[in-house]
Formats: structure tokens, C-alpha cells, sequence
């Protein structure tokens, strides 16, 4: 079956299906970095040998941004002129299942991510004391 340019602009009973996927899939991609790439220390770092994690603050500072930009695009989808053209609650739900994920989604990973770098933070200066501890 071929479509014509004139049938792919017509909407169809899918429509509102591809678009949430789209949506689905751009929210999935915003989830943030600290989400996908920190790394904290091992559970057991009082024991354990040297350990690597993630003690720099430049991918929580890169979800702050994420979690703004996602802010105002929710602010703005929400308080947009289609939400209040008429269509009511259904619109208004409509735009909050769309537009939320792009500002919560990356406000957890920033969390997460400060939380991630503190605690790692924290476990390489008890490292370091107790090999201060050692030396001496």
C-alpha cells in the first residue's frame, strides 16, 4: 500500500499513538546524566581496596541545566494557548502526561547525581584518612 504526501499530513487513528511514543522515547532520552553515568562508591569502600567513582560535579551541573530546559518547556506547554483554546481537562491532561517527564526526569537524575558525588566525596576522604592513618 502507498501513501501519498497528502495522506501522511491527515491524522489517523495511530496518531496520538506515535506522537506518545515520540514523546515516550524523548523523555526516556532526557532522563539525565547523572542517571545513566555516575557512579557512587562501593558499598563496602571502608574495606575495600582503591575505588573509583564519580566525584566531579559536571554531570549533575548538566542535569541542573537539563531540569530547567525541561521547566520551561512544561511551563510553557501548560500555560500554553492550546491547553486554554477549549478541550478542558482532557487537554490539560493531555499536555501534563507530555510535559512533565522532560522536567522530572532530569530533576531525579540531578538529585541523584549531587547525592551520588557527595557520598562519593565522602568515602574518599574517609579512604584517604584512614591512609593517613596508616602512614603515620
Amino acid at each position: 500500500m502507498s501513501m501519498r504526501r497528502d495522506d501522511l499530513s491527515k491524522p489517523t487513528s495511530t496518531a496520538p499513538l506515535r506522537l506518545g511514543v515520540l514523546v515516550a522515547m524523548l523523555g526516556l532520552a532526557s532522563i539525565g546524566c547523572s542517571a545513566l553515568f555516575a557512579q557512587g562508591p562501593p558499598p563496602n569502600h571502608e574495606q575495600a581496596p582503591p575505588f573509583d567513582c564519580t566525584s566531579g560535579y559536571g554531570l549533575p551541573i548538566a542535569d541542573t541545566g537539563l531540569t530547567i530546559l525541561g521547566g520551561g518547556v512544561t511551563f510553557l506547554v501548560l500555560a500554553g494557548p492550546s491547553v486554554d483554546a477549549g478541550g478542558g481537562s482532557k487537554k490539560l491532561l493531555a499536555a501534563s502526561v507530555l510535559s512533565l517527564p522532560f522536567f522530572f526526569l532530569p530533576l531525579a537524575s540531578t538529585i541523584y547525581g549531587y547525592r551520588t558525588v557527595g557520598r562519593c566525596r565522602d568515602a574518599e576522604r574517609a579512604q584517604a584518612a584512614r591512609r593517613a592513618g596508616q602512614v603515620r
